[in-house]
């Protein structure tokens, strides 16, 4: 892990000390790929590092504060830079450290020899002083670079203090200071490079940290420009384009034996300079705070005080022997902070908060060390939890008994065996589904709930209802609005949709699908049926994928993608005004036998207004018989088969019997035609009863006898209805279905009308 710094003081515990010191008068002048990064110093001791900085103020003059430990000064370096404006500008700098002047630096561009400063491409100046004798240990040291005079432009990029302190207090350490300033860049196609910290670890480190100074990066962004013995450091943060200084936690990718190396990269910005690069390794004992769990009540009750608790760990190898603080957030606010009076590693603390919440569902942070009062070095990162939880009720049922759980709770009840969940309002869930049943096959109802404004959070939740793996389940009569899903169904059958308003649903208003798509999965999810639903401006209204659904009498309208789209055999879609969907108003997607048929496609945002890619499914009433279905249109009685309206179909109907004498083709190449489109919507047409020879929508005693005669071949008389006529279902009308109207009409128990149905 990566973090910005401006003060790190890295210590470690008392070991004999060497320090060795290399500090070579290094001879620059002007490179315009400037200098590659080298180790200025590298050594072992019982003490820290300090690394101060203060950064760009976009001014030409710069000043820092920096609080130095206390310890014996080894050795002690100041780094700052300008920028020149071009590489041609010259111009005069004053450099001082604890108000002593070091300089000042004259500054000439292409033409600069000052053994300090390196000066690269077109005006960038880097340098460094060696301050050993300067810096005060255990007090606030001062530097300040400043612009003098001349033609450069003389904002000052940033400065930067080094300080290798002895301290027998302190921890045994291992470092090595790289500097330079490889300027990369585009003109010269110079891309990247690698620094290299030579020699081999010798003191079994728990902390690796490796700083770096760049200067204008990155622009654009870029996330993987920096590899430590080969592996990829995060640099997605550097990218204030000026001066920047960060740290990365290298630990876990440190070579045990050989040399340590850093490579870098331009990325896809012109110019980036990297300038130092510093690792510090430390054999310390430090502590470790984690949050173990975040507790919550069986359920929060809303607008009510509710206990939250959290566990904080010490997972580390040494005491915290200070206060810390512990703080909870929810949803980004500050709830309640709590004081821990210090704690032994290996030991828990539980703390406990008052939250007062409405109903939804709410994202609770808690951070141990808020205030980073406890120094975890590069533990830090793990000292924070958060969860997601319901304030109120999701219904969320497992298995069969847990229905018998919700009664006891009094959000369900059991009425005869079958189970109803009635009269809720769920509303405002992240990461939940506002009702979630899976696992059962008990017979249940859900009727006449509101959900509203369920989301997916970490991949999760988000559906208005959800069912999954059960039998015997009915929605019927429900408010479903603003989910991410409206209505799942997934590897259930024999599931009852029925009289429910789903719309505003960001996917998928009603989605039917097996536990995966492929095809050899399709038989797991059959026998639902979706009747006399409003599916409006969802993404798809429904998405129908398996076998024998049926979808019936719902108005599907608005929606964003198709109004249904299918892929799954035998399944039967009629009676629904699909209207003004963006796409089309039905896809069938490598699917078979199924039948539409009395459907009114209007206005739908393709034109032709379906699509069927295999052409072997049927677009109109298919029925076993010679004659089709019987039906009344324009107060006339016709036996036909009957297809679906299509607003967009040019009507020719000379014979004035509902049905246009022209198909109406479907899109998707596969050759797909509705051959009996209606002329009018479907509610322009009535269905003749079965048994209703004589066509005046009532089965009397009438009906036999004009069956009767027109069986007897008596003259004049006839059936308004073949189909009506033939009440057995066998395809003829014969004497037998003379004798079984008469013994329906008698109410002979045992006897029923089975004229053949559309799709039967």
């Amino acid at each position: 892990m990566k973090r910005r710094v401006r003060y790190g003081c890295i210590a470690v515990i008392l070991v004999a000390a060497t320090v060795f010191l290399s500090i070579p008068v290094a001879v620059a002048d002007y490179q315009f790929n400037g200098w590659g990064l080298t180790t200025r110093s590298s050594g072992t001791l019982n003490g820290t590092v300090f690394i101060g900085s203060v950064g760009w103020n976009g001014q030409t003059t710069l000043s820092g504060s920096f609080d130095v430990p206390a310890g014996t000064v080894r050795e002690a370096y100041l780094y700052s830079g300008v920028w020149g404006g071009n590489n041609e500008s010259e111009g005069w700098v004053s450099v001082k450290f604890n108000n002593v002047e070091l300089g000042p630096l004259h500054l000439e561009g292409r033409y600069d020899n000052n053994s300090n400063v390196w000066a690269t491409t077109l005006g960038k100046h880097w340098w460094w002083y060696n301050v050993t004798n300067l810096v005060e240990a255990g007090q606030t040291n001062t530097a300040n670079v400043s612009k003098i005079n001349g033609t450069i432009d003389g904002r000052v990029y940033g400065i930067v203090l080094v300080v290798v302190l002895e301290n027998n207090s302190y921890p045994l350490t291992q470092y090595w200071i790289n500097d330079g300033h490889d300027a990369l860049n585009h003109v010269n196609d110079y891309n990247e490079n690698t620094t290299y910290f030579n020699g081999t670890v010798t003191i079994g480190p728990n902390i690796a940290e490796l700083t770096i100074v760049h200067l204008t990066a990155y622009s654009p962004v870029c996330s993987n420009c920096l590899k430590f013995n080969g592996n990829t450091l995060n640099t997605g943060m550097v990218d204030s384009n000026t001066f920047e200084i960060n740290k990365w936690y290298v630990l876990d990718y440190l070579n045990t034996t050989g040399n340590q190396s850093v490579w870098y990269s331009r990325g896809e910005d012109g110019f980036v300079s990297v300038c130092n690069a510093i690792l510090v390794l430390q054999n310390a004992s430090i502590p470790d705070l984690t949050v173990s769990d975040i507790g919550f009540p069986d359920v929060i009750e809303p607008n009510t005080d509710q206990i939250i608790n959290a566990t904080i760990v010490n997972n580390g190898t040494a005491n915290v022997t200070t206060s810390f603080n512990v703080s909870l957030y929810v949803d980004g606010v500050l709830n309640g902070t709590v004081s821990v009076n210090g704690l032994n590693m290996s030991e828990s603390k539980v703390v406990n908060f008052t939250v007062n919440l409405s109903a939804g569902t709410y994202e609770f942070k808690v951070i141990a060390d808020v205030n980073n009062q406890v120094d975890e070095r590069d533990k830090e990162w793990n000292n924070e939890r958060t969860e997601v939880h319901i304030v109120g009720r999701a219904i969320i049922v497992m298995s069969n008994s847990d229905f018998d759980e919700l009664v006891k709770a009094r959000i369900a009840k059991n009425i005869s065996g079958i189970y109803y969940i009635e009269n809720h309002t769920i509303e405002d869930l992240k990461g939940y589904d506002g009702i979630h049943i899976e696992n059962t096959n008990v017979p249940f109802v859900i009727k006449n709930c509101t959900i509203r404004n369920c989301r997916v959070y970490d991949g999760k939740g988000g559906r208005g209802i959800y069912l999954g793996n059960l039998s015997n389940g009915t929605i019927e009569e429900n408010m479903i609005q603003g989910n991410y899903k409206g209505i799942v169904v997934k590897k259930s059958k024999y599931v009852n949709i029925i009289n429910n308003t789903v719309q505003d649903s960001i996917d998928s208003g009603i989605d039917i699908f097996p536990r995966g798509l492929a095809s050899e999965y399709l038989a797991d999810t059959q026998f639902v049926s979706i009747r006399n639903n409003t599916i409006v401006n969802n993404s798809y209204g429904i998405e129908l994928i398996g076998f024998n659904h049926t979808v019936e009498d719902n108005t599907i309208q608005n929606n964003r993608k198709c109004g249904i789209y299918v892929w799954g055999n035998y399944n039967k879609i009629f009676g629904n005004d699909i209207m003004y969907n963006s796409d089309y108003g039905l896809k069938m997607d490598n699917s078979s036998n199924n039948c539409v048929f009395w459907n009114d496609f209007i206005s739908n945002g393709q034109t032709p207004q379906a699509y069927d890619n295999t052409g072997t499914n049927y677009w109109n009433c298919s029925v076993d018989n010679p004659w089709g279905i019987g039906y009344e249109y324009d107060e006339n009685t016709y036996d036909n088969y009957t297809g679906n309206y299509w607003s967009d179909c040019v009507v020719s109907d000379p014979d004035r019997d509902g049905i246009n004498n022209s198909a109406y083709s479907i899109d998707g190449g596969a050759g797909a035609q509705d051959y009996r489109p209606l002329v009018a919507p479907w509610n322009n047409y009535t269905l003749v009863k079965c048994g209703d020879v004589s066509g005046n929508g009532e089965v009397t005693g009438y009906d036999s006898t004009l069956l009767e005669l027109y069986i007897g071949a008596v003259p004049g008389w006839s059936p308004a209805s073949c189909w009506a006529s033939d009440v057995s279902g066998n395809g003829e009308v014969t004497g037998y279905d003379s004798t079984l109207l008469e013994l329906y009409i008698g109410a002979v128990p045992g006897w029923k009308l089975t004229c053949r149905t559309c799709c039967g």
